[in-house]
């Protein structure tokens, strides 16, 4: 087990694609980068920029470009091979609570308020420049500057998330509904009406399903593609803080979730387990290729595991 020391606290955490650099969003504004191959490095890459807190970050998937978003109501960009910003902050009208790349290609998504934003990059070349690497332009909205679609919601998003494929979004709004948007159609697919409050929700690996974890500790498992609800766990008595897919041979279907202080693995083919390690209070972040979780404990300390300790058992 490898521990990460951040200096205030982390609101968010992203691995980049190649797993070697975690990204932390931080209570201070600040996104700190910091490689997971050298963990004892006393300081971290610090990309400055948010006049409040960080509460989002994101990598793309080439990994040459981090996003954040803050409750200053701005997303910033950064190149990050060198740290500097790239293009002006956007700025949108209530705060960011989630900016999340697609797995493919160069959209982003953008959580704010009762907003859903799906950003386009342009990619121009510099006419001044032909010998450079291709500009960072963006196009659209005057006022947010940039929009490919806006997905409207009657009440406040608390969660979004794009499918494995790109293709799909799934959004969770605080008037208990969940939805599924078609990126490519650009439209609603899919509108289910859930009993419980959703406060998080994660596709999974295959792209087949969605779980979602409620303010009551339970986890629902459902299917897009007709809104069928496939699996449910009462887990907790505590609200799930996070919640993460485990790939893992012994485990097809199973689920990380974090509710209350404690970190719990359930799944249908599993007995539900009650971990004492890793210790996590509220943000999970596994590597791409799935063999490491970094787990927030302590507010300012991360911790990596690798993944074959937290595999359950089977039943």
């Amino acid at each position: 087990m490898e521990a990460m020391q951040f200096p205030t606290r982390i609101n968010s955490l992203a691995w980049s694609p190649d797993n070697r650099q975690i990204a932390a969003a931080c209570a201070d504004g600040t996104v700190y980068v910091r490689d997971t191959k050298v963990p004892e490095v006393e300081h971290p890459i610090s990309l400055s920029g948010h006049a409040g807190e960080a509460l989002s970050v994101t990598w793309s998937p080439d990994g040459k470009r981090i996003a954040s978003g803050g409750t200053d109501h701005r997303v910033q960009i950064w190149n990050a091979e060198t740290g500097g910003g790239i293009s002006t902050p956007l700025k949108f009208d209530d705060e960011v609570s989630k900016v999340q790349w697609a797995p493919h290609g160069r959209r982003f998504l953008v959580v704010a308020g009762k907003r859903v934003w799906v950003m386009q990059e342009e990619v121009k070349r510099q006419s001044a420049r032909p010998q450079s690497s291709s500009a960072w332009a963006i196009r659209g909205d005057p006022t947010a500057r940039l929009s490919q679609a806006i997905l409207g919601h009657s009440s406040l998003v608390v969660d979004a998330e794009w499918s494995p494929d790109g293709e799909y979004i799934a959004t969770a709004s605080s008037n208990l509904t969940i939805q599924i948007w078609d990126a490519i159609e650009q439209e609603w697919v899919l509108s289910l009406g859930e009993a419980m409050g959703v406060v998080r929700l994660k596709w999974a690996p295959d792209g087949l399903r969605v779980a979602v974890g409620t303010n009551q500790g339970k986890i629902y498992i459902y299917r897009p593609a007709g809104g069928q609800l496939m699996e449910q766990y009462h887990v907790s008595n505590a609200p799930v803080r996070d919640l993460s897919w485990i790939e893992s041979q012994r485990a097809l279907s199973s689920n990380a979730v974090i509710a209350g202080q404690q970190m719990k693995v359930v799944g249908q083919q599993t007995d539900a387990v009650s971990l004492q390690e890793p210790k996590a209070d509220r943000v999970l972040a596994f590597s791409s290729d799935g063999t490491f979780l970094a787990a927030r404990s302590q507010n300012r300390v991360v911790h990596i595991y690798p993944c074959s300790q937290i595999e359950p058992r089977v039943s």
